[in-house]
């Protein structure tokens, strides 16, 4: 074997194919040069078709006829090769060899191409259909391509924020409106993930919503967040993403679009703090008109402490504020309970409510609203009026209610000094718009508070009223029936001591002097009792005389002169040079400076008495000091209250009725004046009497 095969390839006993050629140079390079690009090529092209069958076997249908094709080509190309080789080495056989390859190689394609021909026709048709496809594919490409870059172009340059986001929230690309919005350089933000733009607090809700969408439980999701700005702001965006998947349904990223809403928001906050600040001064608004209302309360409810009157007005403060009527229930003593006031809104409705107020409810309605608030003491408030049930008294009872077309209520108790007086009861119509809010039923208990404590201010008034018209009439009767005696008992002094009987003893006359005095005394306290008694009952009435201001002051001083003697003390009087010409009471005005210089003398032990009178344009003032013993500043005012002095002891010292001071203020301001005082403890004292030239008309 091994010498068939030295024999194959030697050139033994042969001559060189190139001897044919004569050795011409130009004839042997023809050959050469020819045979060697020939071999060269067909070896090339085989080894293209290996190339392509091996690039694209799976898709040729025909690949026998490349390999079949392919193996004559290389066998053709080896036979010029061998002719070039041969031309100075004479192997023949190896030249001869590769020729009957080449010949097998040859007639095996040409046994394989006629069975192959038809396929090899149908894809060259099909080729040529491939040609068309590619064409139509390479269009396709080609309006891909510049559908891509419209979309890249509409991407980068979009108005609002766009970007693809990984599912792990890494930003994939974003667009130049996005880097705008988070203050970073697209190459920073390509570095960032979502989570790491979005501020902390909002991050939660968006982390939700973005793993809903990944498991497919929503499409898409809009969402409101902030941003934190590459510069350390914030800025609000409204999110809108949506998530693309493939073919077979995986999620691949998501697309999310950015408009930047920061002004929306900020404009949202001031509308909001608009809103606030209206809401704020609203309610501050209501407020003080609630505060008011139960201001101008106070002041109606404080303003009077007649009874009927404070009945009146507590109906009249709850309409129209706070209801369309009101009707106000007192409970007696006895049990009973009396509707003691009504009032309406609507003038001409009132005529109605008052037929409403001869039916006040009974004692035994235990369903009635105002007995279940008189007996709980706390409101009741109702949305409907059930007038058969609430009409106990009959037809005239239930017409009387209907026609003021109750729609909703509240009955208050008033309660003072922890006793239910009543209730009051506010109502709105069937035509009214409101409702019974807290803030109302609020302001309503307060009302009926203040309300509760002007009643009963009002009834203890009324009581001591009756008290004291009682005591000013059980004054006057003891005083009248103690001054008939002393009239007379002082009527027989002046008879003795002008010896109607006969002459008297100059023992008797100091007796009946003492007598005369005493008696006399004794009708000035029993005056001023009387006096006091009238002007508490609102009796003392008003005389005017027209005299002038040195008389009366003279002539009261002349009264009090002897005890200024008596007491060693001084006693002096000052009046204006001019005349001064008063039209008032002379009576009163003597009394109240006679009044003021007995006290100053009675409390004086020391120094003396000064009474000054001056001209004070309409008014004249009278001032009377002394040097007594002084009155604490606490007890200023006390002085004038009846019956008191600073002083118990004091007025075991000195005689008096302790009405003086007291009579004389009321008296100087029943004439239009008053009465002050300055005082210094261990100094003395100074009372001052103000009095108009004219008593006023009204006085």
């Amino acid at each position: 074997m091994v010498e068939l095969t030295t024999g194959f390839f030697s050139a033994d006993g042969f001559m060189p194919h190139g001897t044919c050629y004569l050795w011409r140079p130009g004839i042997l390079s023809l050959h050469v040069v020819s045979d060697g690009v020939i071999g060269v090529s067909y070896i090339a092209i085989a080894a293209m078709l290996v190339w392509l069958w091996h690039r694209a076997r799976g898709e040729l249908p025909f690949h026998r006829v490349v390999i079949a094709f392919g193996v004559f080509i290389v066998t053709c190309g080896f036979t010029h090769l061998l002719e070039v080789y041969t031309v100075w080495q004479p192997a023949y056989w190896l030249s001869g060899g590769v020729k009957a390859a080449t010949a097998a190689a040859s007639l095996a394609t040409a046994m394989v191409l006629p069975g192959l021909l038809p396929r090899v026709l149908g894809t060259l048709e099909d080729a040529r259909l491939s040609r068309a496809r590619r064409r139509e594919l390479e269009s396709t490409v080609a309006e891909l391509r510049e559908s891509e870059a419209r979309f890249r172009e509409a991407f980068d340059n979009a108005p609002i924020g766009k970007g693809l986001v990984a599912l792990d929230g890494r930003l994939m690309r974003v667009n130049r409106a996005l880097c705008e919005i988070t203050g970073y350089a697209e190459a920073e933000l390509l570095g960032m993930t979502f989570q790491e733009v979005t501020q902390p607090d909002d991050l939660a809700a968006d982390l939700e919503m973005s793993h809903k969408l990944a498991a497919g439980e929503v499409a898409s999701y809009q969402v409101e967040k902030r941003y934190q700005r590459g510069d350390g702001s914030s800025v609000w965006v409204l999110l809108n993403r949506g998530l693309v998947r493939d073919e077979g349904g995986r999620p691949l990223y998501f697309i999310a679009q950015v408009l930047d809403i920061d002004a929306r928001k900020a404009a949202e906050e001031r509308e909001r703090e608009l809103l606030r600040a209206q809401a704020a001064q609203s309610e501050a608004e209501a407020a003080a008109r609630r505060l008011e209302f139960v201001a101008r309360a106070s002041n109606v409810l404080a303003s009077s402490l007649d009874y009927e009157a404070t009945l009146q007005s507590v109906a009249r403060l709850m309409v129209p504020e706070l209801g369309d009527y009101c009707l106000l229930d007192l409970l007696d003593d006895d049990g009973e309970i009396r509707r003691v006031a009504v009032a309406h809104a609507d003038p001409a409705r009132e005529p109605l409510v008052q037929a409403v107020r001869q039916f006040p409810p009974l004692p035994t309605d235990i369903d009635h609203p105002v007995i279940q608030a008189m007996a709980t003491g706390r409101p009741v408030a109702g949305d409907h009026v059930e007038l058969p049930r609430l009409a106990t008294r009959g037809p005239a009872h239930v017409e009387a209610g209907l026609s003021l077309e109750p729609r909703s209520f509240v009955t208050l108790p008033l309660i003072a000094s922890g006793k239910v007086l009543g209730t009051l009861t506010t109502v709105l119509d069937a035509h009214s718009e409101r409702s019974f809010e807290p803030v109302e039923i609020s302001l309503a208990e307060e009302i009926a508070r203040r309300a509760a404590v002007a009643v009963e201010n009002a009834r203890l008034y009324r009581s001591a009223e009756e008290a004291n018209r009682a005591k000013a009439d059980f004054l006057t009767v003891m005083s009248h029936e103690l001054r008939t005696p002393l009239n007379a008992v002082v009527g027989y002094t002046d008879l003795l001591q002008a010896g109607v009987p006969g002459p008297l003893t100059t023992k008797q006359a100091e007796y009946l002097d003492r007598v005369r005095r005493s008696a006399s005394h004794l009708l000035a306290l029993i005056e001023e009792v009387l006096t006091y008694a009238r002007l508490e009952a609102g009796r003392e009435s008003i005389r005017r005389d027209v005299f002038e201001l040195d008389d009366v002051v003279r002539h009261a001083a002349a009264l009090v002169e002897p005890l200024a003697a008596e007491r060693h003390l001084s006693f002096e009087v000052h009046v204006p040079e001019q005349p001064v010409r008063l039209e008032t009471d002379a009576r009163k005005v003597r009394q109240m400076i006679a009044n003021l210089l007995s006290n100053a003398l009675k409390f004086t032990e020391r120094g003396g008495v000064a009474l000054r009178a001056t001209d004070a344009g309409d008014d004249v003032l009278i001032a009377i000091s002394d040097t007594g013993i002084g009155i604490p500043p606490e007890h200023l005012e006390r002085v004038f209250d009846p019956f008191w002095q600073a002083d118990s002891s004091t007025t075991r010292r000195t005689d008096g009725t302790g009405l003086g001071l007291g009579v004389t203020r009321r008296l100087a301001r029943l004439l239009g004046g008053d009465v002050t005082l300055r005082s210094k403890v261990g100094q003395g004292s100074t009372f001052t009497l103000r009095l108009p030239k004219r008593v006023p008309p009204a006085a």
